[in-house]
């Protein structure tokens, strides 16, 4: 009836959206001659976090050491990396703990294509926006000096932790002689 008011509750779900500000309205249609519709300005703000997502280790299990055409026989494990988090990840830095018979490369995108880079060379830091994903990959070269490879990949940044850390590990046996 005329002249009453009516109160409403608006449930807003921020639950998809990235850390940010955001503006929009509230449009009431109804059925006045002099104003159809009504619009209240809606102000919400979303804090958020980043959140690494990754493999929880890399293992190589069996490894054996030997070349061919007298180079080091090699092993690779890809994995990803994503930001599960409603925040812009910033990783400062990603390296091996030791880098002894292991190396880290990034799957890259440029101009002239993508491509694997050694991590040293990728430019820090990595920014990744909330559902953004990176493509990693870790390959081990066994000499057959060492019997146990024990490595991690160490990730810093706007992480929860200081740091976080995904072991790499093997056992490397030498070919029957």
């Amino acid at each position: 009836p005329a002249g009453e008011s009516k109160a409403f509750t608006v449930n807003i779900d921020a639950g998809q959206l990235n850390a940010g500000a955001y503006t929009g309205k509230l449009t009431f249609y109804n059925n006045t001659p002099t104003t159809p519709e009504v619009a209240i300005p809606v102000n919400l703000t979303v804090i958020g976090a980043p959140a690494l997502e990754t493999v929880a280790a890399l293992s190589f299990d069996e490894l054996m050491a030997y070349q061919v055409e007298s180079v080091q026989k090699a092993y690779t494990k890809e994995f990803e990396i994503t930001n599960s988090g409603s925040d812009k990840l910033e990783l400062t830095s990603i390296s091996l703990a030791k880098g002894e018979e292991v190396t880290l490369e990034m799957y890259v995108s440029s101009f002239f294509g993508a491509s694997w880079q050694p991590i040293e060379t990728v430019p820090m830091p990595l920014m990744l926006n909330a559902a953004d994903k990176a493509k990693l990959r870790v390959t081990v070269q066994p000499s057959g000096t060492i019997t146990a490879l024990a490595d991690d990949v160490i990730f810093t940044g706007n992480l929860a932790e200081v740091e976080h850390r995904v072991p790499v590990t093997a056992t490397v046996i030498l070919p029957p002689a």
